[in-house]
This record gives C-alpha cells, structure tokens and sequence, in this order.
C-alpha cells in the first residue's frame, strides 16, 4: 500500500506578517491545504493520508476534512518544531500500520499542482530502488558566493538540480533513516532527501516541470491564484 505524510507544521515565516499559516490561506474561497490533499484523495494510488499540523490548528483541519470529503486522511498529528521533526512525527504515527514493503511518499502542504504521473513514477520508482524524489533541473546560470555581495564559483546548471515533492520511500529503510537521525542527534535537516543524503543512502532522481512550486511568498500564492481562476474559467 502507499502512504502520504503531509508537512503542514510551519508558519510560513517568509509570508509575515500574517495571522493565518500560508498552508491555510484561502485561495477562490478555498484553503490551500485543501487542494494539495484533494491531489492525493484523486489518486488511486494513496491508500491513507497522514498530515503533520500545527497544533493549534489540528481541529480547524479536521472540520475541513469533514467539509471536503477528504476520506483518506485518516490521522492529524502534531507538527515539530522544524520541518525535520514535523516529518518525523507523520512517520512515526504510521508504525504499526505499515509493512516492510509499503511506500511511504512525503509532500509539502504548500505545494498544491503537483503532476499525478509525477506521483505515481516516484511511488513505482521507489517500490523498485528504495527511494525515487522529484527534482527540476536548474535552467539559471549558478553561482557561489562566499559573502552574498559578489559572485564567486560558476556551477554548471546542467549537473544541479532543485528538489521537490512528492519524495517516496519504502517503509522499512524510511523508518530507519529517522531512527537513525534521532539516534545521531539529527533534528535540523530541511527534508527526507536531505536525511538521506546525509546517511548516504541513494535517491532515484525524477525530473519534473518548471510549475511544481511551492507556495513560500505573497507572489507565489498571486500565481497560485491565478492557475486556479483559470482552470475554473476553462482556460487550463
């Protein structure tokens, strides 16, 4: 079976000041959250949906699920106080119901236009070699730069790649992976494929389009708003 654990444990400290998390803004009378699980209600492929929130905000999201038909969500848990540790905690309530060989795919909350084949190639990829995430080849010249003022080293664009979501693993080696990270006293990695680089398991990449954004600034949810207008309009 495939399992989604959804990261909805931060505030959206790029989007201050607001009073609402930007996973919960509304978008043509509809919070974001909501579009993102939609995507995983559609697909046959997700079995049960576990979403890690933020605390206060646990019961809101529940009577959304309610409104929404969102039967697959079957658990809402405590988000972390850092993206690693919100992960971690959706992990964590799946133990008991998953079987060595299940998948496990995690998602961001805030990232609502994912491709389904996207999805369903990450799930089979990761079925097949362990883990598979998706990625989108930077097209931008690169540079480092050491002070943020001038620019140092050219990398090539065409060996970089930005990560995304969805990121799918199999159940046994995921779990692993985050007892080993507590074991180690790893609690600051921003994402699954992070973790995994850092304990130097391989990933399976999947290139992915340009449009799978995440929602981060005020002019990401304007762009967000206006795919939504448009598919309502017909002109998606």
């Amino acid at each position: 079976m495939n399992y989604a654990v959804i990261k909805a444990g931060g505030i959206g400290v790029r989007m201050q000041p607001n009073d609402i998390p930007k996973q919960f803004l509304s978008v043509c009378g509809k919070p974001i959250i909501v579009y993102t699980l939609e995507r995983f209600q559609e697909n046959l492929a997700i079995t049960e949906i576990c979403v890690a929130c933020l605390s206060d905000w646990i019961e809101y999201l529940w009577e959304l699920v309610k409104q929404y038909h969102l039967t697959k969500v079957t658990q809402i848990v405590p988000g972390g106080t850092t993206s690693h540790l919100s992960i971690r905690n959706g992990i964590y309530a799946l133990r008991g119901r998953c079987s060595s060989d299940d998948v496990v795919v995690i998602h961001d909350a805030v990232r609502p236009i994912f491709d389904q084949n996207i999805l369903e190639t990450v799930i089979d990829l990761a079925r097949q070699e362990g883990a598979a995430v998706a990625c989108v080849q930077c097209i931008e010249s690169v540079f480092y730069s050491s002070d943020g003022r001038y620019i140092g080293t050219h990398q090539p664009n065409y060996q970089l790649y930005r990560a995304q979501a969805p990121q799918a693993y199999t159940w046994e080696k995921l779990l692993w992976a985050y007892e080993e990270a507590d074991r180690l006293g790893i609690f600051d990695v921003l994402s699954t494929d992070h973790l995994y680089t850092n304990l130097h398991l391989p990933q399976r990449l999947v290139s992915t389009g340009q449009h799978n954004f995440k929602i981060t600034t005020h002019e990401d949810v304007v762009a967000f708003t206006e795919l939504v207008r448009g598919r309502i309009n017909g002109g998606i």
